[in-house]
């Protein structure tokens, strides 16, 4: 096979290879970075109430004078979370805290720096405008409108934008499952004695954080020795399980480099170099319905 420049092997993967197509529903506290499988909406209004902009007093702009201070009495203390049993009347107003419910006939906030308190008694200046400092129900978001899209790779913001719509199930894009080994008998794996011309399998568990930390499942297939009939085992089993199978070692021209035999047998070799340094001696075909990668050690 000829050497391929490293944008030509790009090329070649990404024309082999797909979106994954299962679907899972998972709980929202679980769902950073995962992709969505369907657009999320709104089945709420948020907010689901007209609720005040401000901490200050909530008063009928009726009663207000245009030309002068307006005094009024406070008739309830209103926070967060309560709700007014009645409408306010004439001459009244209610103390109303940021994000409690706006009152019936009350269409008016205006904020606590700016108004002067006595008692029960509260004067407000004049300039004061319909329906301000008041958020309507949904003006965040409305229902039955699409808040985020498919497809989308999910950032802790998108989980407190899905929280606070009441979901608690997510339906997401399972994650790409990657069966891994590492082949030769020079390997070994750390902890154990290191005889004299073999080394410790390291490219394994780097291989492993780097997939985990992009997101991916991962499937361990563990050391393979130069054993054609293990390396058939493990390159079945992980072609059986996964999306893709990364193999290190093992595709050269030394004799006991199987890898590439097996890999002849068992499915396909789309190329085996690339021109690049270090890291020429790599491979790419299909096992199967997965795809394999392998690279030197």
């Amino acid at each position: 096979m000829a050497v391929l420049t490293f944008a030509a092997a790009r090329e070649r993967v990404l024309a082999g290879v797909g979106p994954i197509e299962r679907k899972e529903e998972i709980e929202v506290a679980a769902g950073l970075g995962r992709v969505l499988a369907a657009p999320i909406v709104a089945p709420i209004d948020v907010p689901n109430h007209d609720n005040s902009a401000m901490d200050g007093y909530g008063v009928r702009l009726a009663d207000l004078s245009p030309e002068r201070e307006t005094t009024l009495t406070v008739m309830a203390d209103l926070p967060a979370g309560d709700r007014l049993q009645r409408p306010l009347a004439a001459g009244e107003a209610v103390r109303i805290m940021t994000g409690a419910p706006i009152p019936a006939d009350c269409d008016c906030v205006v904020m606590q720096e700016v108004v002067r308190r006595t008692g029960n008694q509260v004067t407000i200046p004049t300039g004061q405008k319909i329906n301000q400092n008041i958020r309507p129900a949904g003006e965040d978001m409305r229902a039955g409108s699409r808040i985020l899209e498919q497809g989308r790779c999910l950032t802790p913001a998108d989980l407190g934008l899905i929280t606070s719509l009441g979901l608690t199930t997510l339906p997401v894009v399972e994650r790409v499952r990657v069966a891994l080994l590492s082949t030769g008998n020079e390997l070994q794996i750390p902890g154990s004695p290191l005889p004299p011309g073999h080394v410790y399998d390291s490219n394994r568990a780097t291989l492993r954080a780097a997939l985990q930390a992009m997101g991916v499942t991962v499937i361990d297939l563990g050391l393979v020795r130069d054993d054609r009939e293990q390396i058939q085992t493990a390159l079945r089993e992980g072609a059986a399980r996964a999306d893709a199978v990364i193999s290190t070692g093992g595709v050269s021209v030394g004799d006991y480099d199987l890898v590439k035999e097996v890999l002849q047998q068992e499915g396909e070799i789309n190329f085996w170099k690339v021109a690049m340094k270090p890291g020429k001696p790599q491979a790419y075909g299909r096992l199967g319905r997965a795809a394999f990668f392998w690279s030197a050690g």
